[in-house]
């Protein structure tokens, strides 16, 4: 029996997972859900056993690695699988790069949704046609506009709100060198300051914007 654990802030979603599953008659059995980190860390720690936890990408105000570092710390043994309507490229590379085994989008039909809870069950890791796709658009990106993968990722976050001091703490990196990158990058795409820089990049397709 493969024991599943939900994690989404809205009931909908679970409510109809939970339905999904119930008429699943292979062997999945639903455990239980949590629409909050909070909550999902208290029941998680009760927990003996979990095959898998399927968690939705924007939890609150919450960082999304960090949710699934918390979670590996409670259920070292669960496979994690994203759901999330959420299917930028940043995204998908970012969570398979943190250790996810599955990124599935929630426009997905039921049949993949539940087969990929079977596949991952036994800790596999498993990458759809269609974020094999996503990354590919990645990889190429970086290769033809030479963007780092760090690159990347500052810029998204700055996309998104985040201030220089915000992503100096979250990639572990000091605020001069966040700084010197994006000097580097307002020289090699000739912007001249960072907003503008970010709203070529969107443009371009580079990031995703915040909308």
């Amino acid at each position: 029996m493969v024991n599943v654990f939900i994690i989404d802030d809205h009931p909908a979603i679970i409510e109809g997972i939970e339905s999904l599953l119930s008429d699943e008659p292979d062997g999945i059995r639903f455990a239980g859900s949590a629409t909050t980190m909070q909550d999902t860390l208290e029941q998680l720690a009760r927990f003996p056993s979990l095959h898998v936890v399927v968690l939705d990408l924007y939890m609150g105000a919450t960082d999304p690695v960090e949710n699934l570092q918390r979670i590996r710390e409670l259920q070292p043994d669960s496979a994690v699988m994203i759901f999330s309507a959420e299917t930028s490229d940043f995204w998908v590379n970012k969570m398979f790069k943190a250790g996810v085994n599955a990124y599935v989008s929630k426009g997905t039909k039921n049949e993949l949704f539940i087969s990929t809870i079977h596949k991952i069950s036994d800790g596999s890791v498993v990458i759809n046609d269609e974020m094999k796709k996503i990354i590919y658009q990645r990889e190429q990106l970086e290769k033809s506009d030479h963007f780092s993968s760090i690159e990347l990722e500052i810029c998204h976050e700055l996309a998104h709100g985040k201030s220089i001091q915000q992503i100096a703490d979250q990639t572990d990196r000091s605020l001069s060198l966040i700084g010197k990158i994006l000097l580097n990058l307002r020289k090699k795409t000739g912007t001249k300051s960072n907003p503008e820089l970010i709203r070529i990049l969107i443009n371009r397709g580079v990031i995703s914007s915040c909308n």
